[in-house]
């Protein structure tokens, strides 16, 4: 639902309903990366990019497109998310999407302030929404 109400803001691009797969971060995510990249591609039509959520699974995906051929970005634009410095990780350089560590952890101290306080919060005090940041590839 959430990955279709971000499409809506792009009308230009064309995303089928079999190209979003949920991949689940237990108990390897890597490995489930990796299965889910050969699934995706095992299908008649390809993707020209993929948004991946996490960057261990993000790991796997990339291995799985260089077992299938796949040249990253030339073939397949990923984008990932990832608050690491992910290229210890691949050998192509990618755009990730980060969030600002420093705000987290404000919300998270604020969320436990109101535990602690045994304060019950309205739903503006309980929904923070932190926004994430897209870094470019840099060469």
């Amino acid at each position: 639902a959430a990955a279709m109400k971000a499409k809506a803001g792009f009308p230009e691009l064309q995303v089928a309903a079999d190209w979003s797969v949920k991949i689940s971060t237990w108990p390897n995510p890597e490995q489930n990366g990796f299965e889910a990249m050969l699934k995706l591609w095992s299908r008649k039509k390809h993707p020209d990019g993929l948004l991946v959520s996490d960057d261990v699974v993000t790991k796997g995906v990339v291995q799985a497109a260089f077992h299938l051929g796949i040249r990253i970005p030339e073939d397949l634009l990923v984008v990932h998310h990832a608050n690491s410095d992910s290229n210890i990780f691949y050998p192509v350089k990618m755009p990730k999407i980060e969030y600002d560590m420093d705000e987290i952890a404000a919300a998270a101290v604020g969320q436990l302030r109101l535990a602690v306080a045994k304060f019950k919060p309205t739903e503006s005090d309980a929904l923070k929404m932190i926004k994430p940041r897209l870094v470019e590839v840099t060469a």
